[in-house]
């Protein structure tokens, strides 16, 4: 049987600095690299943040390749997979000059996807050349031109609203939800499609309850007795967090929800417990830092702590109301002066192993799926993740709902014996700040 034309992908730079692996994400279709694109990578080769790794890796990884192919006919990428080649010198073209300037490097790519589309080397075979690009932008330009152009999506997370709702409702008799609440777990007789650990909502004619589908069985989730740090829950999903949060066979949290829904205080009050109790070494509060105005910390005054007060500002405040209950504040300092509690940005943490640690990961709608399995497999023995995150308030330009590192994660775990998910629907702040989410 003839093969089909297929396709011819062009490379944006920052799909390579998203994830490096991507170079292996297109199946037996060929790849194209304008140079511009090696010439940006070398920009990003240096520092320890995800997209200085990927960079690395990536011209490792190409730099394998027998040269004299890379730049004619391309190189093999493996079994299954097509070529890898990068193209030079392709001459600004009249009509690309038409509409943007030869001055942006991002012009030059998208001159370089335009020529390449319209030789015949390609025309002739009917191959269809797309531009592949995080960048929205570019995108709606490469459309300017004819060029097909689609972000990458190898990560990306069909369905992904479907995280970020309320806990589903599961309707049962009244004899079912009083059985639950004398026996503490009934079979499910009803239909629901649900997956292990998740949280739901019970109801009858005329009773309800709060639950969780554990083995096969409904499972009666209560407030309970246990005030971590002297913290209670407030409403039923700050309940489902807490059970999530204190059950020692689940080793995997998220937790999603807008600011004010109480997420960082719940995380921060049950390990900083579970510390006080011994049954975690060591606690530690992370997120990565997204610089304002693309300023890393370098242009702020003072030494590390002093940099990066303002970007852990929140895990602060948290943790001074923690030490405002009873004799918190003694315990703090104690576990502080020890470094058993331990408050650091991303970029310090990457790397170590963690073993009998309470890690609670902020801010992980920031993260790539590339960076969350870097943390995630760091996980030593008896470890306990938590992440945090808000997708209404990504910071980085080439993440979206569907592609973020906290999606994806949860997307992959869902269902799975040690993991659960929370999503908190209910600012407990004030009703200012409550008001002021839902209306502004």
């Amino acid at each position: 049987m003839e093969r089909s034309p297929g396709k011819l992908f062009v490379l944006d730079t920052n799909v390579i600095l998203h994830d490096s692996e991507s170079l292996s994400s297109f199946e037996d279709n060929d790849i194209v690299i304008p140079i511009e694109v090696i010439s940006e990578l070398d920009k990003f080769k240096k520092g320890s943040d995800s997209i200085n790794f990927n960079a690395r890796e990536a011209i490792r990884s190409i730099e394998k390749l027998p040269i004299e192919l890379l730049y004619d006919g391309g190189a093999p990428l493996g079994e299954g997979l097509g070529k890898i080649r990068i193209v030079v010198g392709y001459p600004f073209h009249e009509n690309v000059k038409k509409i943007f300037s030869p001055k942006e490097t991002d012009h030059l790519i998208l001159n370089a996807a335009y020529n390449l589309s319209i030789s015949e080397e390609i025309t002739k075979k009917g191959i269809k050349v797309i531009l592949v690009s995080k960048d929205g932008n570019l995108r709606l330009k490469a459309g300017a031109l004819g060029i097909a152009a689609e972000d990458y999506k190898n990560d990306f997370v069909p369905n992904a609203n479907s995280f970020y709702s309320k806990a589903q409702k599961v309707l049962l008799l009244d004899e079912e939800i009083t059985n639950l609440y004398s026996e503490g777990k009934i079979k499910l007789k009803s239909k629901e499609n649900l997956y292990e650990n998740e949280f739901i909502f019970l109801e009858s004619a005329g009773k309800s309850a709060l639950a969780c589908f554990k083995k096969k069985e409904i499972n009666l989730v209560t407030k309970g007795n246990s005030k971590p740090m002297g913290i209670a829950p407030r409403n039923a999903e700050q309940i489902f967090t807490m059970s999530a949060l204190l059950d020692p066979n689940i080793s995997f949290v998220t937790l999603v929800g807008k600011a004010g829904t109480g997420k960082t205080l719940l995380a921060a009050a049950v390990g900083l417990q579970l510390l006080r109790e011994g049954k975690a070494s060591q606690v530690y509060f992370t997120r990565d830092i997204i610089g304002l105005s693309n300023k890393d910390i370098g242009y702020l005054p003072g030494d590390a702590k002093e940099k990066l007060s303002p970007y852990m500002r929140g895990i602060y405040d948290n943790v001074a109301l923690l030490k405002s209950i009873g004799q918190n504040k003694d315990i703090i300092e104690r576990f502080e002066k020890e470094e058993t509690f331990v408050m650091e940005p991303l970029t310090f943490i990457r790397g170590r192993s963690i073993p009998k640690a309470y890690f609670i990961v902020d801010e992980a709608q920031n993260l790539t799926p590339k960076d969350a399995k870097a943390i995630i497999t760091r996980a030593g023995e008896d470890t306990k993740i938590i992440f945090m995150g808000d997708v209404t308030q990504i910071d980085t330009p080439y993440l979206d709902q569907n592609s973020n590192g906290l999606s994806y994660v949860i997307s992959k775990f869902k269902g799975q014996s040690i993991y659960a998910h929370v999503a908190l629907m209910k600012g407990e702040r004030s009703y200012l700040a409550e008001l002021a989410s839902d209306l502004l």
